[in-house]
């Protein structure tokens, strides 16, 4: 007998060996429900609701002032030209006011802006003053009208 009829063999031997299928440890099925015995569906459903949150409070003083980030001289005539940084993104549209402030708030006499331009996050505005009258930081407060 050659070695793999041997193997074969020994194989053949092992599954006859056993008759009797292999016992696993299986737990017993459950009883049987009886007929009058109520289904979960029959049940009457509790359903419990919680308050509904209130609405996210809407601050009473929003930010209004923003970085004045480029001053220029108008090129389209008299004045100067700043770019703020707030945009569409933030709700400004050009029929919003703005008028220009120094770095503790306060509003530059004769600073108010004519916003003329608006993109996503930059605002473009005038205002009469010459580059000379301006601080030199300063910002705009910018709201709705």
């Amino acid at each position: 007998m050659t070695r793999t009829a041997i193997a074969f063999a020994l194989v053949a031997f092992a599954c006859s060996a056993s008759s009797e299928p292999r016992k696993r440890d299986v737990p017993p099925p459950p009883p049987p429900i009886p007929a009058d015995a109520p289904l979960a569906i029959d049940a009457p459903e509790v359903v419990t609701m919680d308050a509904p949150s209130p609405p996210p409070e809407t601050p009473t003083s929003p930010r209004t002032t923003f970085p004045v980030v480029e001053i220029k001289s108008n090129p389209d005539g008299p004045g100067t030209r700043v770019t703020i940084g707030i945009g569409k993104a933030q709700g400004v549209s050009t029929t919003w006011k703005a008028y220009l402030v120094d770095m503790q708030g306060k509003a530059i006499k004769r600073g108010e802006l004519t916003i003329v331009s608006v993109n996503e996050r930059t605002t473009w505005a005038t205002t009469k003053l010459d580059r000379s009258q301006l601080p030199r930081d300063v910002q705009a407060n910018v709201a709705p009208n």
